[in-house]
C-alpha cells in the first residue's frame, strides 16, 4: 500500500516479489486466516508466519523517522 492508500499490488501464492512504489513510502501487508478453535491451525499460521521475511535492495537508504508527539 503506498501513501496515498493505493493498493496496485497484490500477491496469492508464495515466492519473492520486487515491490515497487511510486512514491517514498509504502506499507507491506500481509494477511492469513486462522481457526482460532483449533490448535494445530494455529501452530500452522505461526510457522508461515516465521517464514516471512522482508529486504531490500542493496544500497537503499532508510531515512531516520522519529515519531512527533
Amino acid at each position: 500500500m503506498q501513501n496515498d492508500d493505493f493498493t496496485d499490488q497484490v500477491f496469492y501464492s508464495p515466492g519473492a516479489f520486487d515491490i515497487k512504489s511510486q512514491t517514498k513510502f509504502a506499507a507491506i501487508i500481509v494477511r492469513t486466516q486462522v481457526n482460532p478453535s483449533d490448535p494445530e491451525d494455529i501452530n500452522s499460521v505461526h510457522q508461515l508466519q516465521n517464514n516471512i521475511t522482508v529486504t531490500r535492495s542493496e544500497g537503499t537508504k532508510v531515512k531516520d523517522y522519529k515519531p512527533v508527539n
